[in-house]
């Protein structure tokens, strides 16, 4: 969880069958990675889906360097956790279509996904992985904007 906060037991089982459901798309190369803040049993859950399905994760316990920004880089679609802000951000400001998985756990990221849901940056997963037209998230644009138009440039 973050800030301390344990993840819901419904919101883990949400992460799960996301898997379960992922671990059916025989056409698509699935690669999960975890953050710290994952908690172990969902941890194990998942290891377990991915060794049956042949899925490839990568856990902040593993030995291998984390491939996280490759993955992101590289990707055609990215599912993120919805108690990732960082993460939703990364993947959207990469220019990847960015779907979320669950609610958020804060007031906070609950706003957050719900405005960059409404600009168009991100979509709710709902089991429909289409590649969609979204728009770029682009903060360091968005900041020397706002920079330039306070210093009157």
């Amino acid at each position: 969880g973050i800030a301390g906060r344990a993840m819901p037991d419904a919101e883990q089982q949400h992460v799960l069958d996301t898997c379960e459901f992922l671990s059916q798309q025989n056409d698509k190369n699935i690669f999960i990675i975890g953050s710290r803040r994952t908690p172990p049993s969902l941890v194990q859950s998942i290891r377990e889906i991915a060794y049956m399905h042949n899925l490839q994760t990568w856990f902040p316990d593993d030995t291998a360097p984390n491939p996280y920004a490759d993955v992101i880089a590289h990707a055609n679609i990215v599912l993120v956790t919805a108690d990732s802000p960082s993460m939703i951000s990364d993947a959207a400001s990469a220019g990847r279509p960015t779907y979320v998985v669950g609610t958020g756990q804060t007031k906070r990221h609950a706003a957050l996904i719900a405005f960059l849901v409404h600009e168009g940056h991100i979509r709710m997963f709902d089991k429909d992985l289409s590649i969609y037209p979204h728009k770029l998230l682009d903060d360091v644009g968005y900041i020397a904007t706002e920079i330039r138009r306070k210093i009157h440039i």
